[in-house]
């Protein structure tokens, strides 16, 4: 289900709003939504180490993003 929905609306954000790039910032301890954008082509850019405190807690940050040419729904 979830692939399927950021599938669908990265086809919007490259088609209809002709985006050049689109990209998501994921909490480093959400493996299922690491996975989900990796599944449906994101390639992942990056990890910014402790870049946010939650609770007190400092955790990851990563980047997974995808180029317009590179898009194949």
């Amino acid at each position: 289900m979830g692939a399927k929905a950021v599938t669908h609306l990265t086809t919007l954000a490259l088609t209809t709003y002709a985006l050049h790039r689109v990209y998501a910032v994921i909490h480093g301890d959400n493996i299922a939504s690491r996975r989900c954008f990796a599944k449906v082509g994101f390639q992942h850019e990056g990890r910014f180490r402790e870049a946010r405190c939650v609770d007190g807690e400092f955790i990851d940050l990563h980047y997974y993003a995808v180029l317009e040419q590179e898009w194949t729904p």
